[in-house]
């Protein structure tokens, strides 16, 4: 990606997916039923983001996820985004109500934050069942434009990874 005064970031990442064997149950002698394992998949983001420009950084992009097999349950663990003296938090968000029905398909995203201040947030999944491939990006105004373009990058890697679990 190119962003302003000629400043350019380059991506390298690596996705690790881990998924439990089914199970069969059987119900009634002679019949089996499949079970999604309660552990589901555990899906890891791993990627370097190199900036250039007027100060070149690299940065670290990790995105822990443990998701169920058909993708409508997830849980983020410890994810997050750093250079090695600045960390930018990154938390799961969702539409979800408290009502919490098997049936609900909520929004769901993440929201990145610096020092407990919430500076952009990616929506990867709309939500409902005709809720994919309608992503949004918000990014602060007053963030400056490097931090702009290393959260821009970050984005499109997590939606790219999220694009490939749903093609699964």
């Amino acid at each position: 990606m190119q962003g302003a005064a000629a400043t350019t970031a380059k991506v390298k990442a690596a996705q690790k997916v881990e998924a439990d064997a089914f199970r069969d149950v059987e119900v009634s002698p002679g019949v089996y039923v499949g079970v999604e394992p309660s552990s589901g998949v555990i899906d890891n983001l791993v990627a370097s983001i190199s900036i250039d420009g007027e100060a070149p950084s690299t940065w670290t992009l990790l995105l822990n996820v443990n998701r169920g097999v058909a993708g409508l349950a997830e849980q983020a663990g410890t994810s997050w985004l750093t250079d090695g003296t600045r960390e930018i938090l990154i938390t799961p968000l969702t539409s979800a109500g408290p009502s919490r029905s098997a049936f609900d398909l909520p929004a769901r995203g993440y929201e990145f934050s610096d020092e407990g201040k919430a500076i952009g947030a990616v929506q990867y999944y709309a939500g409902g069942t005709l809720g994919l491939f309608k992503n949004v990006v918000y990014l602060r105004r007053d963030v400056e434009p490097q931090t702009k373009l290393l959260l821009a990058v970050a984005m499109t890697a997590i939606m790219q990874v999220k694009l490939n679990a749903v093609a699964e």
